[in-house]
C-alpha cells in the first residue's frame, strides 16, 4: 500500500499510465473536466462511445486492485439464497444495503463520465472518482457489511453446531472479505479505515470447518448385508469429517436397500437389482438436507450369492465418489435460513 502523502504522485503516474495506453488519444484529446488532486481519473477506448465507456471504468476498477471474484462468489451466494426462499434473512435491511454496494462494484458508484472524444476512428472516454465521495462509499459498505456479520454469527448454540451455523459462517467469510477489499480501496484513497479491526475471511472459513466437524450424524440402514452400505455411507461422512455413531444425533442418514434377483433368460447366469434410497434429514425440523438414490441391475454371475456380493460392492463404490460430491455439493450450496 501506498503512504497517504504519495497519492498525488500516484495519481499521476496513474493518469500518465492510462494515457500512455492510448497513444492516438492525445491530438483531440479535451482537456480534462477533473481535477487531478480531487479525483482518481481512468481513460478507455473502444468502437462506440458505450464501449469505451465501459472500458474506462474496468481501468478505473483495476486501478483500485480490486477482486472482481469476492463480488462475484458474494452475488452469486446471494442468488442461491433467494431460490432456496430464504426471504426473512434477504430482508434485512442491512443486507440489502450491502448487497447495492457489491451489484455497484464493478460500475464504482460515485464514478463520473468526463469528456469523450473520437480520434483514428476509436471513440475515448475518460472517468473521475471523487476521493471523498469514495471513501463515504467504501466506509459506509464496511459498517454495513459489519452489521450483517454480527447478524450471521449471533444465534443460539443450537443452531450454532449444525447446518445452520455452518452456512453463516460461510456466508459472514464472504462479507469479511469483501470488507478487505474496500479497506485496501480506503488505503489506497489515503484515509485507511479506522474503525473496529476487520477480520479476514478465513478466520469465519476455519471456524465454519470446526463447526462441520463437530456435526452429528447418524447412519441407519434397512435391508444392508454385513454392515457394508452403513460402513460405505459412514466411510463417506467420517471422510469430510462429520461425527458418525452416538446416541441420538440431531442428523440421522436414513437409508433403505433392496438388492433383489432378476431373471434375464440368460441360463446359468444370475443377475441382481439394486435400489437405494438415502436421506439425510434434520430430526429437529423433519427437514430432508439431502436426498440420494442408486438404481442399477449388477453384473451376472454363476450364483446368487456371488450377483449379490457384486452388486453391493459396485453400490459402496458409487457411494464412496457420488455420495462423497452430493455432500461437498450441499455444504457449497446451503445458505443461512434466516
Amino acid at each position: 500500500m501506498f503512504p497517504a502523502k504519495s497519492f498525488p504522485l500516484v495519481s499521476c503516474l496513474v493518469a500518465l499510465a492510462f494515457i500512455a495506453a492510448a497513444p492516438l488519444a492525445a491530438q483531440n484529446r479535451p482537456a480534462s473536466r477533473f481535477d487531478a488532486q480531487a479525483y482518481i481519473v481512468a481513460v478507455g477506448s473502444g468502437g462506440t462511445i458505450q464501449a469505451a465507456e465501459r472500458d474506462a471504468l474496468a481501468h478505473l476498477v483495476r486501478t483500485f486492485g480490486q477482486s472482481i471474484e469476492v463480488v462475484e462468489s458474494f452475488t452469486a451466494s446471494y442468488r442461491q439464497a433467494v431460490a432456496n426462499g430464504a426471504t426473512a434473512w434477504t430482508e434485512d435491511s442491512s443486507f440489502r444495503q450491502a448487497i447495492t454496494g457489491a451489484a455497484g462494484m464493478d460500475r464504482l458508484v460515485g464514478a463520473q463520465m468526463g469528456e469523450r472524444w473520437i480520434e483514428g476512428g476509436a471513440h475515448f472516454s475518460e472517468v473521475g472518482l471523487h476521493r471523498g465521495t469514495a471513501v463515504l462509499v467504501f466506509t459506509e459498505r464496511i459498517w454495513a457489511n459489519l452489521d450483517v456479520i454480527r447478524n450471521l454469527v449471533t444465534m443460539p448454540a443450537s443452531e450454532r453446531n449444525g447446518f445452520e451455523g455452518f452456512s453463516r459462517y460461510q456466508f459472514a467469510a464472504v462479507f469479511a472479505d469483501m470488507n478487505v477489499t474496500y479497506s485496501e480501496i480506503l488505503m489506497f484513497l489515503g484515509l485507511p479505515w479506522e474503525g473496529e479491526p476487520l477480520r479476514r475471511g478465513d478466520y469465519f472459513r476455519l471456524e465454519a470447518q470446526r463447526i462441520r466437524t463437530s456435526i452429528p450424524v447418524g447412519v441407519n440402514v434397512r435391508g444392508d448385508r454385513e454392515n457394508r452400505i452403513q460402513g460405505a455411507f459412514a466411510g463417506v461422512l467420517s471422510g469430510l469429517g462429520f461425527v458418525t455413531g452416538g446416541s441420538n444425533p440431531r442428523f440421522v442418514l436414513d437409508v433403505n436397500v433392496v438388492n433383489r434377483p432378476t431373471d434375464h433368460g440368460v441360463p446359468g447366469v444370475v443377475f441382481t437389482q439394486l435400489e437405494l434410497s438415502a436421506n439425510l434429514t434434520d430430526t429437529a425440523t423433519g427437514t430432508v438436507l439431502l436426498p440420494y438414490n442408486l438404481s442399477f441391475r449388477g453384473r451376472g454371475q454363476v450364483s446368487l450369492s456371488s450377483a449379490e456380493n457384486m452388486t453391493i460392492s459396485e453400490a459402496e463404490r458409487r457411494i464412496a465418489g457420488e455420495y462423497r460430491e452430493h455432500v461437498l455439493d450441499l455444504m457449497a450450496r446451503m445458505v443461512p435460513s434466516r
